[in-house]
């Protein structure tokens, strides 16, 4: 994000210095935040990052970039988060987390309130531990990852309720895709 460049490591989230990396074997720290657990993914748009945690009550934690400030927002699935998507305008997240048979474990969040979070729309993906998820053109998100059917296409033109439209189970034997 223009100079600055964020990194999650453990349960931080670091801001440093990138105007000056050539030639430099380090970057000057700016600050950090604390975070509810390990930071899985971050991903920033606009001025606000947007953190997968291990925590097992705030998965996602969203963190104004100018004033530090932390959102929590929590599945109440009582599993860890593993990855996250934003769409390019903060609209909507898209959250995997550790999956538990029973439970669902890819949640839509409404994110354009970045101080209240809304859970849109879940699913379960059956059998299959997320390790990935990203949204794409035409009301579609990709969830991959090991057991189950590793590769599940979601229709989410109906955020409120994803549907699954596709999907691959061992192909040529792979038994995890990340």
């Amino acid at each position: 994000s223009g100079s600055t460049g964020y990194v999650t490591a453990g349960s931080k989230l670091y801001a440093f210095d990138v105007g000056s990396i050539r030639g430099s074997s380090s970057q000057t720290e700016l600050w950090n935040v604390s975070l509810s657990g390990t930071g899985t993914r971050v991903v920033v748009v606009g001025s606000y990052a947007y953190i997968a945690t291990d925590s097992s009550v705030n998965q996602m934690q969203i963190v104004d970039l100018s004033t530090r400030a932390i959102t929590n927002f929590s599945a109440n699935n009582g599993l860890s988060g593993v990855d996250l998507y934003v769409d390019s305008d903060g609209t909507y997240a898209y959250l995997a987390t550790a999956y538990e048979s029973g439970k669902n474990d890819v949640f839509i969040v409404d994110v354009s309130n970045k101080l209240s979070p809304q859970l849109v729309g879940s699913y379960s993906t059956n059998g299959m531990s997320p390790r990935g998820i990203v949204a794409v053109a035409a009301n579609r998100a990709i969830v991959v990852g090991s057991g189950g059917a590793q590769y599940q296409v979601l229709d989410t033109g109906n955020k409120a309720n994803p549907t699954i439209c596709g999907s691959l189970t061992n192909p040529n034997g792979v038994t995890a895709i990340q």
